[in-house]
């Protein structure tokens, strides 16, 4: 099932992409784990995962930073704490394997904490940055 749908498409385009993109691997990591493929899949999904994460905070972050946005560090706080949990999710997986409460925080975390981000916050994002006046930085 994908989780990624127009109603979470922000109105910012290469944020939008990099969403698409985030939503697209999470799925994958969440079907190996329902499908009880090894760790083997399993650690290279979580790798991009959590460098793709990463990285698409960091284009968030200096876009709020280049148009000076009132709550970059509202936002950016919660991207820490996604982070926070992304490894505690993941600690469990290299400890426990796919066990029923690694795949249910996958999904929670995925499927619910980022849905929720997009839907409330990253839409703030890209209201300000479509606001006349704000000029972000082209996009890398």
């Amino acid at each position: 099932m994908s989780t990624w749908n127009a109603s979470l498409a922000v109105g910012h385009t290469v944020i939008d992409e990099q969403h698409r993109k985030l939503f697209s691997h999470a799925d994958d990591l969440i079907d190996a784990m329902l499908k009880g493929r090894g760790s083997a899949e399993m650690k290279p999904l979580f790798d991009f995962l959590r460098d793709y994460c990463r990285d698409h905070f960091a284009t968030e972050e200096k876009l709020m930073a280049a148009t000076r946005y009132l709550q970059s560090s509202t936002h950016g706080a919660l991207h820490r704490e996604f982070e926070r949990q992304f490894k505690e999710l993941e600690e469990m997986m290299a400890e426990q394997g796919a066990t029923s409460l690694v795949v249910l925080g996958a999904k929670d975390l995925i499927r619910g904490w980022l849905v929720t981000h997009v839907g409330t916050v990253d839409v703030k994002l890209a209201a300000h940055l479509r606001q006349p006046g704000v000029v972000p930085p082209p996009a890398r």
